[in-house]
């Protein structure tokens, strides 16, 4: 599944005054045939254009333009919506964005990895092994108990049925992606001290590190009923 975890913002301007609306957006779009042509075709990609049509509806035009834009992979989101769009998106900014679209990003990963082992040469070992664990532990039910226990999950988790054991999965790496592109000097040096001098197994300290994180980690099942629609907050701009 490609998940937009980014900001699009949808920007509309007058004229004579910079006046409209600007809306967050968190979206997610269902997995097509991973090419650009069946990328463009997902019934998902209507709820932008609906947005559009809220702000902008074209039987009565409130806005001379409409831009889009986004970084990461909302920037994706930005520029995709522009092609698919161009009689309703006048501009789309993308910083960033990955335009060709597959079904993993795997150089996104290699760089986290890579700036954990300058920090640490044992950290990203530590991580690969408990990751390790974790995906032999899914192939059967009595496994993935243990990993819902032993991760706190908010629901129980299905063992190997997809999209369920990749999304698990994500929640356990997504961590270290974060930290890395936010870390400020010492940051990386601090969480994988962390890390390494918690007690047990490897996938014990694993545990240990992100459960204080989160309440509880998401199965597929309670993202996808949060995500099924666009959540947006609306806000005024005006500049005379």
């Amino acid at each position: 599944m490609w998940v937009f975890f980014g900001s699009l913002f949808l920007l509309t301007t007058g004229t004579f005054s910079v006046e409209g609306e600007i809306s967050f957006m968190r979206h997610g779009i269902p997995p097509a045939r991973e090419t650009d042509e069946t990328r463009a075709s997902s019934p998902e990609w209507g709820t932008i254009s609906q947005r559009v049509d809220h702000f902008n509806p074209a039987d009565n035009r409130m806005w001379d333009m409409v831009v889009v834009a986004g970084s990461s992979y909302a920037g994706s989101l930005a520029a995709w919506a522009r092609i698919k769009y161009p009689h309703k998106i006048d501009i789309a900014y993308s910083s960033s964005g990955p335009l060709h679209t597959k079904a993993d990003f795997p150089e996104y990963f290699a760089a986290v990895e890579e700036s954990l082992r300058l920090a640490s040469p044992t950290c990203p070992q530590l991580i690969r092994r408990a990751m390790a664990d974790a995906m032999k532990m899914l192939e059967t039910r009595e496994g993935a108990a243990t990993l819902s226990e032993l991760f706190n999950t908010c629901e129980p988790l299905k063992g190997p049925v997809e999209p369920d054991r990749s999304y698990f999965l994500t929640s356990l790496s997504s961590p270290f992606a974060d930290v890395v592109q936010t870390a400020d000097p010492g940051d990386l040096v601090a969480e994988c001290e962390r890390l390494e001098n918690n007690t047990g197994s490897d996938l014990e300290k694993l545990a240990k590190y992100i459960k204080p994180l989160q309440y509880c980690i998401w199965t597929y099942d309670l993202f996808k009923e949060y995500y099924s629609e666009t959540h947006a907050i609306g806000v005024r701009m005006r500049s005379k």
